[in-house]
Formats: C-alpha cells, sequence, structure tokens
C-alpha cells in the first residue's frame, strides 16, 4: 500500500505500539491515553507484546481492537549490560539480522494496512516506526525518558564514567542501520541518516518530570510529569494496620518474580519488624503465601499503591520508572534493587538527589537491610524526596493525560 493512501484517512485512528514491556508502566500508559482518546470520539487500538499481561490489566474494559505485536528473534542470554540503545536492538531486536527484522516489520504492516491509523503513539516500539515510514504515517514516541535517547551519532553510552570509545559505538549504530536501511530500499522508501531517528519521531513525550529525565533534559520534548498508570477497577484495595506505635516503620514494595535479589529483599523486609505490603508481579500463589508473617503481606495481584504510598516510610523497588516516581512524588525515600540498565539509570538518578539508596542484586539479606534501615532512620532521605515532591507538584491525573494526548492529536492534525 502505497504511503498516499494512508494522508486520506480522519485524523482520529490512534495505534498505541507496545513492542517490549508487559508491565504496568507501559502498557497503563498506553491504556490511560487511549480511554482518554476515546472518550474525546477517537478510534483506538493497542498492539502489544504480551496481550495476556494486557488484559489482565485492563479488565473487562479493554474495549478496543488489540493486535499482537511481532515478537523479536530471543534475545542474548548473555547477563552483561547493553552498551546503549543500537546495542538494544542488535541483541535483543535482532537488528543486525535483515531477514529477522524484515519479518518484524511485515507484520506492523499487517497491523498498519488493517487498523489504517493516522498516527503511532510509540512507547518503545522502533520497528513500528519502521513500519510506519514506510507507510508515510506521522509518529509520536513516548517513554519514561531512557528509552528515548538524545538524537545524535553515535547514540550515547548508557556509562558516561566508562571509557567507551566512539568507534565501538558507531560499528553498533551502523550494524543496526544497514539491516533497517536494506529493508526501507525493499520498500522503496528513504533510508534513515541515523539510528536516533527510530526513536526521535515526530514528537517526542517524555512521561516523567523533567528533573527525572536521564538524559538531563533536552530541548523540544514535552514533559508529562508522569501518567498515573492506577486503574482501581482491577486492584485489591489493602490498608495499612490502623494501629501505629511512634517509631514504627512501613515499607511498601513493588518486585517482580524474575528481579534478582528478590528473595534477599524479601528476606530482608521479613527480618526488618517493620509493617510491609509488597506486591510481586507475577510471583505463584504458593511462593506469596511463603512469605507472609504478621506483619508482613505479599501478593501477586495489582494493589492500590497510590493510596498506601503516602503512608510508607520506605519504598522498596527493582527500579521501574513508574514506581520511583510515585513513590517520590510522594516523598517517601527509596530502597533500590536494580540489575536491568534501565532501573540502574533509574535509581543511580534517585540517589542523585539524595532520596535513596542502591543495593547491589548480588547482595545479601543483610545488606539489603541495612539500607532499609539506614533510609528509614536517617531524615535526609525523607527530606529529599520531601524537596523533590515539592518542586514538582503534579497537575490532576486528567489534566496530564489530556496534555500528552493534545501533543498526539496534534501531530494527527486533529487536536
Amino acid at each position: 500500500m502505497e504511503a498516499s493512501k494512508h494522508n486520506q484517512i480522519h485524523p482520529d485512528r490512534i495505534l498505541f505500539a507496545l513492542e517490549i514491556g508487559g508491565n504496568s508502566g507501559h502498557i497503563g500508559r498506553a491504556m490511560a491515553m487511549a480511554r482518554a482518546a476515546t472518550r474525546r470520539g477517537c478510534i483506538t487500538a493497542i498492539s502489544a507484546s504480551d496481550i495476556a499481561a494486557l488484559k489482565r490489566f485492563a479488565g473487562d474494559d479493554l474495549d478496543m481492537p488489540v493486535f499482537q505485536t511481532a515478537k523479536p528473534p530471543s534475545g542474548d542470554e548473555n547477563n552483561r549490560p547493553s552498551i546503549n540503545h543500537a546495542e538494544i536492538l542488535i541483541r535483543f531486536f535482532g537488528y543486525d539480522n535483515e531477514s529477522a527484522l524484515l519479518g518484524m516489520v511485515s507484520q506492523w504492516l499487517a497491523t498498519i494496512d488493517e487498523f489504517k491509523p493516522s498516527v503511532i503513539v510509540s512507547d518503545y516500539a522502533p520497528t513500528a516506526v519502521i513500519a510506519a515510514r514506510i507507510r508515510g504515517i506521522r509518529v509520536v514516541s513516548i517513554c519514561s525518558g531512557f528509552g528515548i535517547p538524545p538524537d545524535t551519532v553515535p547514540m550515547p553510552s548508557f556509562f558516561r564514567n566508562q571509557a567507551i570509545t566512539s568507534g565501538v559505538l558507531l560499528s553498533l549504530e551502523y550494524r543496526a542501520l544497514s539491516s533497517v536501511n536494506a529493508i526501507m530500499s525493499k520498500f522503496g522508501r528513504p533510508s534513515f541518516n541515523r539510528l536516533s531517528l527510530l526513536f526521535n519521531t515526530d514528537t517526542v513525550i517524555i512521561d516523567n518530570p523533567l528533573d527525572l529525565d536521564l538524559w538531563g533534559g533536552i530541548k523540544g520534548r514535552f514533559y508529562t510529569g508522569g501518567i498515573a498508570h492506577d486503574d482501581t477497577k482491577s486492584h485489591v484495595r489493602l490498608e495499612w494496620p490502623q494501629e501505629r506505635p511512634q517509631g514504627s516503620v512501613r515499607i511498601l514494595s513493588y518486585l517482580h518474580a524474575h528481579s534478582r535479589g528478590l528473595v534477599q529483599a524479601l528476606e530482608a523486609m521479613n527480618r526488618s519488624g517493620a509493617d510491609v505490603i509488597c506486591t510481586v508481579a507475577g510471583l505463584s500463589d504458593e511462593a506469596a503465601m511463603a512469605f507472609c508473617s504478621n506483619r508482613m503481606l505479599v501478593t501477586n495481584r495489582r494493589i492500590n499503591v497510590y493510596d498506601l504510598v503516602t503512608d510508607a516510610t520506605v519504598a522498596l523497588s527493582y527500579g521501574g520508572a513508574g514506581f520511583i516516581r510515585m513513590a517520590i512524588n510522594a516523598g517517601a525515600p527509596l530502597v533500590l534493587v536494580s540489575d536491568i540498565v534501565e532501573q540502574m539509570l533509574n535509581s543511580t538518578k534517585i540517589v542523585s538527589l539524595g532520596a535513596g539508596k542502591l543495593v547491589n542484586p548480588s547482595a545479601s539479606s543483610n545488606d539489603i537491610l541495612e539500607a532499609i534501615n539506614t533510609v528509614a532512620s536517617n531524615e535526609s532521605y525523607r527530606a529529599a524526596a520531601m524537596k523533590f515532591a515539592a518542586n514538582n507538584r503534579r497537575p490532576p491525573d486528567s489534566e496530564i493525560v489530556d496534555r500528552a494526548l493534545d501533543a498526539v492529536l496534534g501531530v494527527a492534525g486533529s487536536a
């Protein structure tokens, strides 16, 4: 199908494209915007890599077309962190394999041709961007910050304190870019002159406050302040114990079953003597119950974290952007047990603000317990979190979503 045929479509069909991510961060952001767009009379659809997770999140309210995102080949099993986004595309998306990339692009093209969007919202969906450029469709990129690197050649290293040569970064750039442009040539479309254009699209929305942007703030980007992903209809609503003796500690925790250091973190919280509410996504019911005690509740259900965090002494997490933002916006200091590169960088940002401690994921439960006790007892951590919250007061959630949607519809031409 030629690009010109898409340009005649009424500009109110929005495809939310998720290429990775089965957690509430990516899914929740897309669902919040899709529901707001539907209320404005737009027609929306979502393409997700984990449809089961999408349905768990949305419950009975998933009233839009759903497409299966093209799944990349099996990722690199080496546990070392990637150097930059170009290496992520190579290691986990197969961007140095032209045949595999063509298969993924073809599936995105089939989705586009069936739904006929006027604009695509890419939440770390670079292959959808390739397909959009082939079909001549405009794209809005949205992510928490990490997922939209600066528009440079080469894309920068994640590790600014390490001596990684420009030659290494350029080699990664051109390995991925050669496959991308070979596919653009097959479809008779202009090539990309830099890989960063898969992320820096017609409009860039950073779903975070400026002060949490991992790249330090870039001119021309729109900062939302953070779209709330809280959908109370699908939550188990919990409350802290009504009695709270003076000096007692409350820990609110959000972890994932595949998080390194999970068992040690649960053991540390259990030994802390604090009242603990912990949700572990993907954990079995049996494993969750095994860690419960008189003062500690562990669940695999989605809970009302936005209500609970306001009375938490400490928030403990693996470093996901959404939970970090929610905690620090409520003035709750953090203990962070992070190993994936994005989570480590999110956590390092919190440490730089003085609002938390980062613990190595291979640390013992004693090390994590020490971090909990330090953050709970040292008022400077809470003071730093409260300072951030005071300097980054959030407008109402509905206003945040509407402003982000205005930016999307502005690109589509129907704002």
